[in-house]
Parts: C-alpha cells; sequence; structure tokens
C-alpha cells in the first residue's frame, strides 16, 4: 500500500487538494478501485478483469478532471 499512499501524496501535492483525508467526487472512487486491486495483488491475488475495466474508466474520468483544474 505504500505506491497507493504515494500517489495519494503526489496527487494532493500537485493539485492542492487533502484527496486522503476528504472524499473527493471523481478522484475517490479512482483511488478506492486502485487501492482494491493492489490489495488483491498484495495478498497474491488475480485481479479480475472488471475491476481491471473499472480502474481504467475511472483514471480517464479522473485525468480528464484533473486536466480542466489547469
Amino acid at each position: 500500500m505504500h505506491e497507493w499512499a504515494a500517489t495519494v501524496e503526489r496527487l494532493t501535492d500537485r493539485y492542492g487538494e487533502d484527496y486522503k483525508g476528504a472524499w473527493h467526487p471523481v478522484v475517490g472512487p479512482f483511488l478506492a478501485v486502485v487501492s482494491e486491486a493492489m490489495s488483491i495483488e498484495e495478498s497474491g491475488g488475480s485481479v479480475r478483469a472488471s475491476l481491471v475495466t473499472e480502474v481504467d474508466r475511472q483514471r480517464i474520468i479522473m485525468s480528464r478532471y484533473l486536466q480542466g483544474r489547469h
């Protein structure tokens, strides 16, 4: 989970919002599905295809949102 925490910190530093301490309606769902996928991998499991698809979908949504903030 270190990688997940580092990602959250980078987003917080770059965009100036506390994505770790406060739920964000766009960034939060992305971080949640990434956390779920990482947890499965860290426990030795295989991430199901539907979760991989959801990670990709949420990444696109979040990226569009964050690009609009510049």
